[in-house]
This record gives structure tokens, C-alpha cells and sequence, in this order.
């Protein structure tokens, strides 16, 4: 929680997060960043990451842009802070985030601790295997109450009118899976790569969509055409 280079003592204690063009396993690396230091900088940075690879809508109000994740960011707070806070540190292997064309896995060393069955986690049955590092995030203003966590995930998917999230246990780990928008589902990981061309800027160019996908301006002008009909663009 406060150590300057907690990795020099606990190899295990980090978190890889993985963007692949493929649809299981490790297919096609796209992107990827290990998150050190203390739980409250890898959570910041394994957050900022998510932001960056996951695709955005943007709207104007006032004189300011608001960005909205494709999937809840609520969810996706949720799920990041459950891989931070109720691991098991003792077991050699980092937390891992993957995202997928379809999907966003966050992985867990550690099965559930205490008499916890997957089919209560919705209705916020909880038991706390580190209760140190609950205590400081709750401190900290990170976590609102305990057992919260599993309930939001599914709630605000649900309001979103998407895929309900999954939550798989395996032999020593947890896996919660968040699926992606609709967008994505289409398995066009041309269409992804444009949508991440946005990713710290407002606005793209056909040239970018031309450099990006290594296609003719004839292409890239038909899937801005295509997206900008879908509203999921808008042209200025």
C-alpha cells in the first residue's frame, strides 16, 4: 500500500494488462502495460489504460465534451478494485486485465475466501480475505461499502441493456468477465481499430483511418461512411 517499489519484496504483487486482436487465448498482442508500484498507483494506472483501449461515445454539454466508456464504467471500476483488493497476495502471479474484441477478463490469484458461492454474489454476500487493504481503500474513499462491488457490476450492466457479466472460479483464481458493446460484438476489429484512433484527441482524419489500417481512401471513406450512418461517428 505504501512501500516506494513493493516488487522488490512481493515479485507477484503487479498487474499486466493485455489488448488482443484475437478472440481467446493470447492471440495477436496489440497493446500492453505492467502496472507497479503501490495498489493505489496500479489501480490509477491499470484504470487510465482501460480508458485508452476500450472504445468512447462523446457528447457536448455546456462548452465541455463528456466521454462514456462502451461498457459501464461503474463495472468497470468494480471489477478492477475486486482483482486489487481480494486476491490471494500469497500465491505467485499477477493480477491480469485482457481485453478482447468481445470481452474484458479480469483475472484474481486466489479462489473466493470463506463459504462464498458464485450465485450469491449478486444479491452482495460478501467475505473479505484482506481486510488491511479494505479498510485503507474504504478510507481512502475507493470503496463505498462493503460487498458492494459484485452488485453494481451486474446492476449497471442490466441498466444498460447489455450482456449479463460473468464470474467464473478455477482451480486457485477468479475470472470476471465484462462483455463489450454491441459494436464490438460484430467481431469487425477494423471497425476497433478506427474507434481507438480517438483515443486522446477529439477528432480523427480519413488520412488517420488510411494510416492506421494501411487501406486505399476509397476504404477508409467507406467506414467512415458506414459509421458516421450508425451514428457512432459524427462528421464536422
Amino acid at each position: 500500500l505504501f512501500g516506494k517499489q513493493p516488487q522488490n519484496h512481493l515479485s507477484q504483487a503487479y498487474t499486466i494488462c493485455t489488448q488482443f486482436s484475437g478472440h481467446i487465448g493470447r492471440e495477436g498482442i496489440v497493446a500492453s502495460k505492467d502496472c507497479v508500484g503501490t495498489l493505489f498507483e496500479q489501480f490509477e494506472s491499470a484504470y487510465a489504460w482501460l480508458w485508452e483501449v476500450l472504445n468512447k461515445s462523446s457528447i457536448i454539454r455546456g462548452l465541455k465534451r463528456k466521454d462514456t466508456l462502451e461498457i459501464p464504467d461503474e463495472a468497470v471500476r468494480e471489477a478492477l478494485l475486486n482483482t486489487l483488493l481480494h486476491r490471494n497476495w500469497r500465491i505467485q502471479g499477477p493480477n491480469r486485465i485482457s481485453v478482447y474484441p468481445k470481452r474484458v477478463e479480469f483475472f484474481s490469484p486466489g479462489v473466493f475466501p470463506g463459504p462464498l458461492q458464485i450465485g450469491q454474489l449478486e444479491l452482495g454476500m460478501t467475505h473479505c480475505r484482506n481486510h488491511a487493504i479494505t479498510k485503507i481503500f474504504r478510507l481512502g474513499g475507493y470503496v463505498e461499502s462493503l460487498g458492494s462491488g459484485f452488485p453494481t457490476i451486474f446492476n449497471t450492466y442490466l441498466k444498460a441493456g447489455l450482456e449479463k457479466p460473468q464470474v467464473t472460479e478455477g482451480v486457485e483464481f477468479v475470472k470476471c468477465i465484462l462483455p463489450r458493446s454491441k459494436l464490438l460484438e460484430t467481431g469487425n476489429v477494423t471497425i476497433d481499430r478506427i474507434m481507438s484512433l480517438f483515443a486522446g484527441k477529439d477528432t480523427i482524419t480519413k488520412q488517420d483511418v488510411i494510416k492506421a489500417l494501411n487501406t486505399s481512401p476509397a476504404t477508409a471513406t467507406r467506414l467512415l461512411s458506414t459509421l458516421t450512418k450508425d451514428k457512432k461517428l459524427s462528421r464536422y
